[in-house]
């Protein structure tokens, strides 16, 4: 009988299944959106005027409210990551084109594009609140302060608005980024372009979201399957 493991020194590493990435459906997104919208006075977007939104942002609350609105609508228009997102600088927008310059991981640099002019007068509209900030540096969101708004103060924003917006699960900022890949992914776009967008070195890490995909193959597969 052996009195000594003979493995009691070998490494042995055992590697999990990897966790799919998590995102939100479609009246999940409506909903989480509605909610600042609600807060600022709002039923809809498309009654988001800028002289009332100016308005309703003017006080701390409304100030949240515009800067959350904002974020969501841009992490999930254009996947970017927290991080990324809140090192946007003014010199990074091209409203004109509809464009964002992002500085991503090891300093690469990639473009992301605005998808509609909602998204575009809603930020054009940031940065006229922004400016009655006075704000002394160039980065596109701020706090009530005036000073750049970090990844945990819009990480908390995420939140809270997922929490207020009685969603099941908790809502956060990279959730909002799977989103939009699946979303684009689900409505054919090529998975090239999709780890373009989202900033990927290896196109290996964006075909996770090829499997979170397969919910909606399945669904595809049986609407359309005929029985002969």
């Amino acid at each position: 009988m052996l009195e000594i493991n003979p493995f009691h020194k070998a490494a042995i590493k055992i590697k999990l299944p990897s966790r799919l990435p998590r995102g939100l459906g479609k009246e999940e997104i409506r909903n989480l959106l509605r909610t600042p919208l609600r807060e600022l006075g709002f039923s809809k977007r498309k009654d988001c005027h800028s002289e009332a939104l100016l308005a309703a942002a003017r006080s701390h609350h409304g100030h949240l409210q515009f800067t959350t609105l904002l974020s969501i609508e841009l992490l999930f228009a254009t996947g970017v990551r927290v991080g990324e997102l809140v090192k946007i600088e003014l010199d990074d927008l091209n409203l004109k084109e509809g464009m964002i310059y992002i500085h991503g991981k090891g300093d690469r640099e990639r473009v992301v594009f605005l998808p509609d002019r909602l998204l575009t007068h809603l930020l054009r509209d940031y940065l006229s609140h922004r400016a009655s900030l006075s704000p002394n540096h160039a980065r596109l969101l701020v706090n009530i302060r005036g000073t750049p708004a970090s990844p945990q103060f819009i990480r908390r924003l995420v939140i809270q608005t997922g929490e207020n917006t009685k969603l099941t699960r908790r809502i956060t900022p990279h959730m909002l980024r799977h989103t939009c890949a699946t979303h684009l992914l689900d409505a054919g776009m090529d998975m090239r372009y999709v780890q373009k967008l989202l900033g990927h070195q290896s196109i290996t890490t964006t075909e996770v979201y090829t499997h979170v995909s397969e919910g909606k193959l399945k669904e595809l597969i049986r609407r359309n399957f005929m029985r002969v």
